[in-house]
């Protein structure tokens, strides 16, 4: 790529990655350039290294605390790599004050949904030899005994994830792949089923490799 030069700024950007969104280039810069033309960011969200990686993935946690990270409300963001160069998009890098486009990636801050009778499986797309678990969380109206397992396509036990009495409240597990012996499952589709106090429910795992 060539420099981009502005008075008083000169612009070499360092390298490039796969647009995303495709309607948006990226481009990496200084931060006291970055800055020049966006807002600060709120420091209170600011994230250094709290991520998971898996594979091209990362996973990144954010402050909960965080009085600006509510449902409905968009959530704007920089990526930063190790050299201190910040990643944002450029909207028309053909233009004439292509600067002026720059902006951050966003999304729309949704809370989880919770699927029927309050038992909601997430991030049930997995790869066991990765680390990755599938995680179910659930809701109990009333105490009572619960049994939750995993089943495959033929209907044979794989694993038994909890069984026994809990009060009322809310509740999460997670499956990691696994059998009751402790080894990695063949890939293809599992499903994790929950019964409880006037509950039946089956949620369905994809473990890929």
């Amino acid at each position: 790529l060539p420099d981009y030069n502005l008075p008083d700024h000169t612009l070499t950007p360092a390298y490039t990655f796969t647009p995303y969104p495709p309607d948006a280039a990226p481009l990496a810069f200084h931060r006291d350039f970055l800055y020049d033309f966006v807002n600060y960011p709120n420091t209170a969200s600011e994230v250094s290294n709290a991520f998971s990686s898996s594979g091209s993935t990362r996973t990144y946690h954010l402050d909960a605390s965080d009085s600006k990270i509510v449902s409905g409300k968009e959530f704007q963001f920089f990526l930063k790599d190790a050299n201190g160069l910040i990643y944002a998009r450029v909207g028309d890098p053909d233009a004439a004050d292509w600067y002026r486009t720059i902006r951050p990636w966003s999304f729309l801050i949704r809370d989880v949904i919770e699927q029927t009778d309050r038992i909601t499986i997430l991030d049930n797309v997995i790869d066991p030899t990765k680390g990755e678990k599938a995680e179910l969380q659930y809701v109990l109206a009333k105490s009572g005994t619960i049994t939750i397992q995993v089943f495959n396509l033929a209907g044979d036990l794989v694993d038994i994830l909890y069984r026994g009495r809990r009060p009322a409240g809310e509740y999460s597990t997670a499956w990691d792949g696994r059998n009751r012996a402790g080894n990695i499952v063949a890939r293809g589709i599992y499903f994790v089923r929950f019964t409880g106090p006037g509950i039946d429910q089956y949620r369905k795992v994809m473990v890929v490799k």
